[in-house]
């Protein structure tokens, strides 16, 4: 239940009526939109005179924005496992500037800090840096080179909210791509990832439905396992993100098409466990 002012569009020191609603909490909007509080109800009482600076006082919007000038927000969302690799190249740049016997004696002569020498970010230290990573790591291809330096990038943005040139980024990359793939013999071909055709998608649901011989603990297991082939199919969503659908997730409907005026049935997803982290809607 919403509660308006008399006026569509509300003034300045319009005010809220409240009547007696037989319910212990009453939701408050001021306008068409904006919910400004929630109202204890006592058994038999009844509420008027609320105004929009009693329930949004410019003490309190002062106390946000200068709590938002002091707070650092990250600039991107990451999945856990992107978390865990961010966490991985911190402490492989930390060990490389601090602990390494190569780099030792030059970390004591330029008195060198991790967080401060990847904010500077000079594209000779980080050069210096993907060199080391080659000599001591098994590596074979340009791509887990590029792999490294993406998650080093990622590291810049957990430490300092920003992220990195694009400049730095251009000439790192080419950098990866030219001198330091032909120095030390990386692979730079692209494996080929063949799509799978409609035909051969529908051998596949054929051969799930009649030529398979496994044994599920519950036949419903099999609906559920055709019903993920036909979402990746159709949404072109991560794995992760579609096993871990639940029932609570679906939503099915009835909609009239707009041309041909006839009724279709249809299927909306919504998808819990991205790799943002952020819920996402498939129709």
């Amino acid at each position: 239940m919403s509660l308006l002012p008399s006026h569509p569009s509300p003034s300045r020191n319009s005010t809220l009526r409240l009547v007696h609603f037989p319910q212990s909490h009453l939701t408050v909007r001021y306008g068409s939109r904006k919910i400004l509080g929630t109202v204890t109800l006592q058994s038999g009482g009844s509420y008027t005179g609320w105004s929009a600076s009693g329930v949004c006082s410019r003490e309190a919007l002062q106390q946000k924005y200068d709590q938002a000038l002091t707070e650092t927000h990250a600039t991107t969302l990451y999945a856990e496992t992107t978390e865990c690799h961010i966490k991985r190249m911190e402490k492989l740049w930390t060990d490389t500037l601090l602990m390494r016997s190569d780099i030792a004696l030059s970390c004591a002569i330029f008195n060198l800090e991790p967080r401060e020498t990847l904010r500077e970010c000079q594209t000779a230290r980080i050069e210096n840096f993907l060199h080391w990573v080659l000599r001591t790591c098994t590596i074979k291809k340009t791509s887990a080179v590029t792999t490294y330096w993406r998650q080093l990038s990622q590291l810049h943005i957990t430490w300092w909210q920003c992220r990195i040139s694009p400049q730095t980024l251009k000439e790192i990359f080419v950098f990866i791509e030219g001198p330091l793939t032909k120095e030390y013999g990386l692979d730079n071909t692209e494996s080929e990832k063949p799509l799978l055709e409609a035909e051969e998608f529908m051998e596949v649901i054929q051969c799930h439905w009649a030529a398979d011989i496994n044994i599920f603990p519950n036949e419903r297991q099999r609906v559920q396992v055709a019903a993920i082939l036909l979402l990746a199919a159709y949404t072109g969503s991560r794995p992760g993100a579609l096993l871990h659908i639940t029932y609570r997730d679906l939503r099915l409907y009835v909609e009239k098409h707009r041309r041909t005026g006839k009724h279709e049935l249809k299927l909306k997803v919504t998808l819990t466990k991205t790799k943002s982290g952020q819920k996402r809607k498939r129709p």
